[in-house]
């Protein structure tokens, strides 16, 4: 009997290639992060009005709120807060992220996406942060692997958007990933 509803061999994936294609540039990840984290414009993440400058004279924040004057960019009260990674590394390594089964070595996102293992390894440690509900071992693993048994009837590009909306308000500090 054939069956008539969708199922998982109905999900749109996307390729290494076409995920390059789509990200060819930094400034092309980081258009795509700007519309994923405000879609209906851009508010201040400090004090939430919409009354923001663009383009400000701040070379690293490109915003400016104009009620509580501070600069801010699609990174400010992220996971990727005081991260030097390109737009572009992040973006691709949340498709990583995404597409793998269980979770991604450092060593496999050093050679993927050509940095250092160090700056692997807290990419990787943030990615996990954007998972996890909790900062202990056990419940972090377990929130992350609920999470994506949740979300992996999705397309890729509806889970790469839900771990981008799931890093806004998480905010991981060094000392948070020494247990």
């Amino acid at each position: 009997m054939a069956h008539k509803a969708p199922g998982k061999h109905e999900r749109i994936g996307l390729s290494l290639v076409e995920i390059t294609r789509l990200f060819p540039h930094n400034e092309a990840a980081e258009q795509w992060l700007i519309g994923i984290r405000w879609s209906e414009g851009i508010t201040c993440p400090h004090c939430g009005p919409e009354n923001v400058q663009e383009k400000s004279k701040h070379p690293a924040m490109p915003h400016r709120c104009r009620s509580c004057r501070k600069f801010f960019s699609v990174r400010t009260r992220t996971v990727m807060q005081a991260s030097n990674l390109d737009y572009q590394v992040w973006a691709t390594g949340i498709y990583l992220f995404c597409t793998s089964l269980k979770s991604v070595s450092s060593m496999k996102l050093r050679r993927d996406l050509d940095i250092t293992q160090k700056s692997a390894w807290h990419l990787a440690h943030r990615l996990h942060k954007a998972f996890a509900h909790e900062h202990k071992h056990l419940k972090r693993y377990v929130s992350e692997f609920a999470a994506r048994y949740n979300i992996r009837e999705l397309d890729t590009l509806t889970q790469l958007a839900f771990v981008v909306r799931s890093m806004i308000g998480k905010r991981l500090k060094c000392r948070g990933l020494i247990a």
